[in-house]
């Protein structure tokens, strides 16, 4: 008689191994897709004299319209 070392389970764990690798590849892609392309970056400059010294005064304001 001969003796085959074939396992059943076998082709179940490379199915599941495949099934795997293909859902962190998916979920690295999604990932890497859904960040925005352009991050929109306002950056603004005022200067006004303060009334009560004469002084100039300067204000700097940077505004952001992305996530990341």
């Amino acid at each position: 008689m001969r003796r085959s070392n074939h396992r059943p389970n076998t082709g179940l764990k490379v199915i599941g191994y495949i099934l795997m690798a293909a859902g962190i590849i998916g979920l690295i892609a999604s990932i890497a897709t859904s960040r925005p392309i352009r991050v929109h970056r306002v950056s603004e400059s005022r200067v006004a004299a303060d009334p009560l010294t004469g002084e100039g005064v300067v204000r700097y304001e940077i505004r952001d319209s992305g996530l990341w």
